[in-house]
């Protein structure tokens, strides 16, 4: 684990010690504000990647405490609750609209972050929804938390299981990973489903030229264990 994520959690911590003494914020200008947001941002994307690694370990436990940190701090990130109130306000006039309207408003921008805070909501009732588990693992696939994007992408295939991009998504989360062999099964099951779709033709070339690569790594690995072995 990085010093960097290890930090990012102590940080994380902070930043909402901080909201919690409402006068530290009063006194801050709206520039420091903004700055203030965007380093929010960065810290909470840290804490995903920290829960990730936690989960590739083994330790749910504290994985989902990472992940709970991390959403505790978008939460209170305000320029993410001026976007929200927006989406809420979009539609006919000032009224608000549902958590399924809001993700797919922003399943049409497509803006992942703002679409897994509707899916959350949509999940509670339904968490076999398509858009929802979508939304869900592609906001950890942009994240770069594949762990986590390949848990809910599987869902989505419970769904609709020939959906090529879907199934390309879930192919490049493997290859991310170092799941070769599943990423290559997937993505011959993307290109299959839709030949024309030309991010699953690379996604297919880009897994077979990393086994290719692993396979030759390992016959010149063997020779030297060999001679070692003498």
């Amino acid at each position: 684990m990085s010093v960097s994520l290890e930090a990012a959690h102590g940080l994380g911590k902070r930043i909402l010690d901080i909201y919690a003494d409402d006068e530290k914020l009063e006194s801050v200008s709206p520039g420091l504000r903004d700055l203030f947001s965007r380093m929010q941002w960065r810290v909470a994307r840290m804490c995903r990647l920290r829960a990730d690694n936690l989960d590739r370990e083994g330790d749910k436990e504290r994985a989902i405490a990472e992940s709970k940190l991390a959403d505790d701090l978008d939460e209170r990130n305000e320029s993410f609750t001026r976007i929200r109130r927006q989406l809420e306000m979009a539609g006919q006039g000032s009224s608000r609209i549902t958590p399924r309207e809001g993700l797919r408003l922003a399943l049409e921008r497509p803006n992942f972050h703002m679409a897994a805070m509707f899916a959350r909501q949509v999940l509670v009732s339904d968490p076999r929804d398509l858009e929802a588990n979508f939304a869900m693992g592609m906001f950890y696939h942009c994240d770069e938390q594949y762990g986590q994007a390949e848990a809910y992408l599987r869902k989505c295939l419970e769904r609709d299981p020939r959906n090529a991009s879907i199934l390309n998504n879930l192919a490049v989360a493997q290859l991310r990973q170092g799941h070769l062999d599943e990423a290559e099964e997937n993505a011959r099951k993307a290109v299959a489903a839709n030949g024309k779709l030309a991010e699953a033709r690379r996604t297919l070339e880009s897994v077979l030229n990393e086994k290719k690569a692993a396979e030759k790594a390992e016959r010149e690995k063997l020779p030297q264990e060999n001679r070692a072995v003498r």
